[in-house]
């Protein structure tokens, strides 16, 4: 093909990738290990210096680091009065999270709003939402989880607005494990609320969001085009890609460290239509070594190795297979130890007659 590298570009932004974003990704200049601050070491990384963030992307960071207070300040309260340990075990993640979040504003010598007082806000909207939350979050214990799962609902909202907003990889990669942990709590108090015979409804985001953070950690619908004649191919496929770690509240986070062992996976739920028709599971890699501006990409050979790959659809092979209602494959099991950098994984399936059909979402993550 002429264009062979738009082509891997395009399958990148057709992923819909949060985390990379174009200039953001060239300025990207990381000087110490992030891993190890973002798995909730408290050490500030070394953040690049020669990263100005707009006046936009000031006021998000601010706001950040106070509604991370909110959402730990009103744990506490629902720890002393319920006396429930999840209470007191996410209050101090939440801790880690302002810690994170601090780290970038004292880099770009940015005012922190955060008052030393628990329950005050600089931020008149926290300062009120805080007071609804405590005072709801009084008359039971099903209502205080309710409390718990609506503050984690805000904090995905408000944290995937943060990165469409954001163009600092580096700030992107920080709320990216934000939202990680926040989709962690989600599913820690509705699953304590369904413990106790309740049901549990969307409160912010949309039912089918909330469904899929409860249900599966990166699910996705499938987009489809035919590489012959570049048509667009509709279908119902799902793809679900996962970063396992093998240690709880550890996996699909944003960041690792080249020494964490990383267990990749993908499960597919084939459109109905192409089951029993001939085709191959199909996933391609595309990677970023910190410190360059070159994207190399790969794709996962029917032996289940990691091959360079030029880009060309036409080329592109994976593992043989007649297509069932469901498949499974892992993708990879260890370390990235000497690979540092930014890595995006998009999976898919590929039929005999031409029919490529891929998850709408990349597994995104760093590696520092």
């Amino acid at each position: 093909m002429k264009h062979k590298q738009l082509i891997v570009m395009a399958l990148a932004l057709l992923a819909n990738s949060a985390v990379f974003s174009g200039n953001a990704q060239q300025a990207m200049q990381v000087k110490q290990n992030l891993g190890n601050h973002f798995g909730g070491n408290q050490s500030c990384p070394i953040i690049s210096s020669n990263i100005t963030p707009s006046t936009s992307e000031i006021e998000l960071l601010q706001f950040m680091r106070e509604e991370e207070k909110l959402a730990r300040d009103v744990y506490a309260v629902m720890n002393q009065k319920w006396s429930q340990p999840l209470f007191n075990n996410i209050a101090q993640s939440e801790q880690t999270h302002m810690d994170q979040v601090k780290c970038f504003l004292d880099a770009y010598q940015l005012t922190d709003p955060v008052q030393a007082d628990n329950g005050k806000f600089t931020h008149p909207e926290l300062q009120t939402l805080y007071d609804n939350l405590v005072k709801r979050g009084q008359s039971s214990i099903s209502e205080a989880l309710r409390v718990g799962a609506m503050i984690e609902e805000v904090d995905i909202r408000d944290l995937q607005d943060a990165i469409a907003k954001s163009s600092v990889a580096e700030v992107n990669i920080m709320y990216g494990n934000l939202r990680a942990g926040s989709e962690n709590h989600l599913r820690a108090f509705v699953s304590n609320l369904l413990s106790l015979g309740e049901s549990y409804s969307a409160q912010v985001l949309t039912e089918t969001t909330v469904t899929n953070i409860l249900n599966s950690d990166r699910t996705s619908t499938g987009r489809g085009v035919n590489i012959h004649s570049q048509t667009t191919v509709n279908n119902s496929a799902r793809f679900t890609l996962k970063a396992d770690t093998g240690v709880a509240m550890g996996n699909n986070q944003s960041a690792y460290t080249q020494q964490t062992r990383l267990m990749l996976s993908t499960a597919i739920q084939t459109d109905p239509q192409h089951i029993g028709q001939r085709g191959q599971l199909v996933n391609v890699a595309l990677y970023q070594p910190v410190g360059s501006r070159a994207m190399q990409s790969y794709q996962l050979n029917d032996q289940g190795q990691w091959q360079n790959w030029s880009g060309d659809l036409q080329t592109l092979n994976g593992k043989p297979v007649n297509m069932q209602a469901n498949h499974t494959l892992n993708l990879f099991d260890g370390n990235f130890q000497n690979a540092p950098g930014y890595y995006q994984i998009i999976s898919g399936y590929l039929l005999d007659d031409g029919r490529l059909i891929f998850g709408s979402q990349a597994l995104t993550f760093g590696v520092f």
